[in-house]
Formats: C-alpha cells, structure tokens, sequence
C-alpha cells in the first residue's frame, strides 16, 4: 500500500464522516424544529454539524491529555505485606501514650486494698480536673476508701466543688439585685443562677432536705430568665428536667417538646425524657417512634440496651 492510497482512504473517511454530520444535523434539526419552531432549521441544523464533525477532534486532543497524566501521575505507597507493618512507611508519627493505672478501673483503683494510697490520690486529680456527673460519683467512691487519707481528698474535691458554685451563686445573687427588675442584665443573671442551682442538683453536692428549695429555686430563675430569653434552648430543656423531678409531667412534656422544635439537633437529648414522659403516662406508641427516628441513642451505652429493645418491639 503507497502513500497515495493511504491518502486516499483518509481522504474517503473524511467524507464520509462529514456527509453523515451533514445527514444527521438536517434531520434532527427538523426534528427539533417541531418543538422549538421560533429557532431557524438552518441554524440549528448548523450547531449539530459543527457538534458532531468536530466531536473526533476534541476526542484526539482528550487522548493526548489524559495519556501524558496516566503516564505522569504517581500513587501513594500501599501496604501490601499486612504480616509485619513497618512504621517507616506511614507520613505521620504515632503519639506515644503512657498509662498511670495500668489496666484496672479508677473505680478498682479506688477501692482496692492492695493499691497504694499515692496511685489512689493520682486517680482522683486525674478524674478531678474534669467535671462531670460520672467523674463525681466516681469520686464519692473514695468517701468510703479504708484509706483515711483517699477519704480526705476526695471529700476535699467535692468540697471544693461545692464552695466554688455556691461562690457562683452569691456573686450572680448580688449583681441580680442591684440590676434593674426586668432588664437584660437580670435575665442574664436569672439564667447563670438557674443553672448553678441545677449543678448542686445535678452533681448530687447538696443535702436531700434541700432539694425541694433547689429545685424551686432553679425554677424561679428559670421563669425570669424564659420571659427574656423565649428561644433559648437551654432553658426549656432546663425547666423540663425541672418539672420531671416535681412530677408536674404535662408541663414538662411541654417543655422539652418546645425544646425540640427550637433545636431539631437537641432531640438526642430531650428524646430520653420524653420516652420516660410517655412511659410513666402509660402512652407507649410514641415511644417506638422516637426510638426509631433519634440518631445516636445507642452510642449512650447506659441507653443502648433499652433503646434496642424498643426499636426491635
């Protein structure tokens, strides 16, 4: 085969190629036309020809393209041999980590004889340096360690705890009293007083008899601060746990249902509650439902248990 019948052949492809551009671009611009009869046939006609004869152009040029990537491009390292990991090969560096207790419980550590006083006294300022309900009836195990000094130290925790929120508490009384009645700084007092009473409450911290003065403080402030702040979230969510402890169940239905429809987000909060409204009502449909529909009950493992029994009911 000479070059002239090479040509030739290209010369016969490109003809071809264009005769049926030109064929498909008259026909379905009658077709179109049908539809779009404003638009000129020629026209449209035109824009399909160009379309379809230089389709193959830009189809060379992507060749080009993404063969010089493909030759280009390069890939991470994998892994391959999983037998043996060789840590050389990761771009990060593991955080080393020590362990102080070993791998017991803080609350073994607490109350094991055979552990010595100075690991006792180093699990309670570790767990102490972060509040939490948890963290403090951990620490109230070490009320009743054999351990006069692990006795000490931690009613000193829970001491200290309990002098630096009613410490709150007076400062935010103060300032609450020499405030205008009804004005902003009132309401914002009235709010960081509600939830400081509710602290003692939560945290356990006060006296049994209190509780009663507590609560009905908590719910005093609350109200005031509620008139200022009407979509606060925090609050609503606040005075249904208050109700619930009254067993004053309507109104704290209605608060936390009121909480949910400011904050969809706050749902995984208030669901539990509500599934307890409802329960101790004896209404049980709706308790399913909300099981079904709150995401991430079942990553509180206190709930875990109780929340697939009622999805799988």
């Amino acid at each position: 085969m000479n070059i002239i019948d090479i040509y030739t052949e290209y010369i016969l492809v490109f003809i071809a190629h264009t005769f049926i551009s030109l064929v498909l671009a008259y026909y379905y611009a009658g077709v179109l036309q049908q539809r779009y009869k404003k638009n000129k046939r020629w026209v449209m006609a035109f824009y399909i020809f160009i379309f379809n004869f230089f389709i193959p152009l830009i189809a060379y040029a992507a060749t080009v393209i993404v063969a010089n990537y493909l030759v280009e491009v390069t890939y991470k390292e994998e892994i391959k041999n999983i037998e043996y990991l060789d840590l050389n090969l990761f771009e990060t560096n593991f955080v080393e980590v020590h362990r102080h207790f070993g791998e017991g419980l803080i609350q073994t550590v607490l109350l094991n004889d055979y552990i010595p006083t100075e690991k006792k006294i180093m699990a309670l300022v570790a767990i102490s340096e972060n509040v939490s309900k948890h963290n403090i009836n951990i620490i109230k195990m070490g009320l009743s360690s054999k351990d006069d000094e692990v006795r000490l130290y931690a009613f000193s925790i829970l001491d200290r705890l309990e002098k630096d929120i009613n410490q709150k508490i007076f400062q935010n009384i103060s300032s609450y009293k020499e405030s205008e009645e009804g004005s902003k700084d009132a309401a914002m007092y009235a709010r960081e007083l509600a939830f400081l009473y509710w602290e003692l409450i939560y945290y356990e911290l006060s006296e049994d008899v209190l509780l009663n003065y507590l609560l009905k403080e908590v719910k005093h402030y609350a109200l005031i601060a509620q008139k200022f702040y009407k979509h606060d979230v925090k609050i609503s969510f606040l005075l249904g746990r208050v109700y619930m402890r009254e067993k004053h169940y309507d109104r704290a239905l209605t608060e936390l249902i009121v909480t949910t429809e400011l904050d969809k987000g706050m749902l995984p909060y208030t669901a539990p509650y509500i599934c307890e409204l409802y329960f101790l009502r004896r209404v049980f449909r709706p308790i399913k439902s909300i099981m079904k529909r709150t995401k991430n009950l079942e990553l509180n493992t206190t709930l875990y248990p109780i929340v697939e029994q009622w999805r799988s009911s």
